[in-house]
């Protein structure tokens, strides 16, 4: 495919320089990738992207842009690294080069630099979790299981000693609970599982479009595919 291609005549170093600064332990790469919007899935997945941007206007964090974002990773120490929780593969350590050519074409890449002193510790913390399953449930991360979002969001808190999103929260100075729109594919999401939607409602968790808007990430176009 053209992606791999390009993948394969530009070296690692130079796909790093295409960013301002290059990459950090702890920043974090959010995709975006161009979704099938003729699937349930597709609609699904820009649904609850777009609601979550409408509620951070609502709760008076604006974001500056109608950006979604399907997927983050957080960048392990080398910098050519990234740690991600993935559907069936759980939390898996990643080369960058491999994360960069597994994305699809017109896929959109934002590099996101958290506004804190944790982030090589973030880093850590991520690593430890590598070979914990997937959060198929979106369950929270005090379940031993994680998805994408929630991999950063537990590393950060962790070792800031303080929550990911509520009074004094890193990304976010509330609570956010998890969107489920359109309510009729989640439920028949959770039903293929053996669950009731109703019992997940009132989840609090992340998705990777709030925390690519949160007014603690700072956020650079990088990398368009």
């Amino acid at each position: 495919s053209a992606l791999l291609y390009l993948v394969s005549a530009l070296a690692e170093e130079d796909l790093l320089s295409m960013a301002d600064d290059g990459l950090l332990p702890g920043d974090l790469i959010f995709v975006h990738e161009s979704l099938d919007m003729e699937s349930d899935l597709g609609k699904a997945i820009a649904s609850t992207g777009a609601a979550t941007v409408q509620w951070l206007a609502q709760q008076g964090f604006p974001p500056s842009g109608n950006q979604t974002a399907t997927h983050v990773a957080i960048v392990g120490h080398s910098g050519r690294d990234v740690i991600q929780a993935v559907p069936e593969q759980g939390v898996v350590h990643t080369p960058l080069a491999k994360f960069i050519a597994a994305q699809p074409p017109e896929t959109v890449l934002f590099r996101g630099r958290v506004m804190s002193d944790v982030a090589v510790a973030a880093v850590d913390v991520a690593l430890g979790q590598v070979g914990r399953p997937y959060a198929n449930t979106f369950a929270p991360s005090s379940s031993g299981t994680f998805y994408c979002s929630s991999l950063v969001t537990f590393a950060y808190s962790k070792v800031a000693g303080r929550p990911a999103c509520g009074p004094h929260g890193i990304f976010l100075p509330m609570a956010f609970h998890l969107i489920f729109v359109p309510w009729d594919y989640w439920s028949a999401y959770y039903a293929k599982m053996g669950y009731d939607l109703d019992h997940f409602a009132n989840t609090t968790g992340s998705n990777p479009t709030l925390l690519l808007h949160s007014p603690a990430v700072s956020v650079r176009r990088w990398v368009i595919r």
